[in-house]
């Protein structure tokens, strides 16, 4: 009509999700505990990304880096914490 262009409404509609399925087999959980009625799947622990990177940090500095006593200290907090946490899971 009196020369006024109308743009064209676009229905936008979301992507279906692929549904992945349930894998059978428990690989990452260690074992499975029976106490009475109840199961208890206890996950196996791996050392903290922090713990990880700060052990490679430590040893790819040089001797006399300034912050090598602060990344040392900060690494013996890290691991007495990680060691702490799996003396934990043995009792």
């Amino acid at each position: 009509m009196f020369g006024v262009v109308v743009p064209k409404v676009v229905k936008i509609v979301p992507k279906k999700r692929k549904s992945f399925p349930i894998k059978k087999e428990i690989s990452h959980f260690s074992r499975i505990k029976k106490q009475g009625d109840d199961a208890m799947i206890k996950k196996q622990r791996n050392k903290p990304l922090k713990l990880r990177q700060l052990e490679s940090l430590y040893q790819r500095l040089h001797a006399s880096h300034p912050k090598q006593q602060q990344i040392e200290k900060g690494l013996s907090n890290y691991d007495a914490g990680y060691r702490g946490e799996q003396s934990i899971d043995y009792h």
